[in-house]
C-alpha cells in the first residue's frame, strides 16, 4: 500500500509541476491589456475618468481616429481638463467591461454643443495630433491625470479609441504558478522519500 501511495504522490507531483510550467509559459497572461471603444455619438470631446490611464502597468498607449478630421489627444491634470471642458457635451470613458476581450465603458455628460479648440489651450502636459488618427504613450505619473480626445472643438470627437496597457511584474504573471510548483514539488519529494 505504501508503494501505491508513493507512486500516486509522484504522479501528482509531476502533474503539479507540469501545470505550474504551463501556467508560467503557454497559459501566461498577455503582456498587454487592450480595450477599445466605438462611439456612435461622442460629443465634442472624449475624456477618461481619473485612474483609467494608470489602470495597470507602467504606461498606456492611446490611439484615436476620426474619418476625415484632424485628431487631437492631450493629457492634463484632472482639474485643468474639467475646467476646460466645463459643460461641453462629451463621452467619459469610465473603465472596462467584458471578460476575455474587454471594451471601454462610457457615459455621456454635459450639454454644450461645442468646445474651444483644444490646440489653443495651455493645460496639456503632453499632446499628439494627426490627420484622421493620433497616438500617444503616457507613462504612469503621480497625480490625477486624464486624457482628452477631440478634433477642433466644433466637430464631433474621435469615435474610435483604443487604450493598451503594458503589464509588468506580478500583473504579467499567472498567480497559480508558485502554488502549483510548490505543491507538485512537495508531492514529488514526499513520494520519493516513501519509495
Amino acid at each position: 500500500m505504501r508503494r501505491v501511495v508513493a507512486w500516486l504522490l509522484v504522479a501528482g507531483g509531476v502533474l503539479g509541476v507540469g501545470a505550474g510550467v504551463l501556467l508560467a509559459t503557454a497559459l501566461r497572461p498577455s503582456p498587454r491589456l487592450d480595450a477599445g471603444a466605438r462611439l456612435v455619438d461622442p460629443g465634442a470631446a472624449v475624456v477618461t475618468s481619473p485612474g483609467l490611464l494608470e489602470l495597470t502597468g507602467p504606461r498606456v498607449s492611446v490611439g484615436a481616429s476620426a474619418d476625415g478630421r484632424d485628431v487631437f489627444l492631450g493629457v492634463a491634470r484632472e482639474e485643468d481638463a474639467r475646467a476646460w471642458l466645463a459643460d461641453v457635451r462629451r463621452t467619459e470613458l469610465t473603465g472596462l467591461t467584458g471578460g476575455d476581450e474587454p471594451v471601454l465603458a462610457s457615459r455621456a455628460d454635459g450639454s454644450a454643443p461645442t468646445a474651444a479648440d483644444p490646440r489653443d489651450a495651455d493645460i496639456w502636459v503632453t499632446t499628439a495630433t494627426g490627420a484622421g488618427r493620433a497616438e500617444l504613450t503616457w507613462p504612469r505619473r503621480q497625480g490625477r491625470y486624464v486624457l482628452v480626445a477631440a478634433t477642433d472643438g466644433r466637430a464631433a470627437a474621435p469615435d474610435r479609441l483604443l487604450l493598451g496597457w503594458t503589464r509588468t511584474g506580478p500583473e504579467a504573471a499567472n498567480p497559480g504558478v508558485r502554488p502549483a510548483v510548490a505543491t507538485g514539488g512537495g508531492a514529488l519529494l514526499l513520494g520519493g522519500v516513501l519509495l
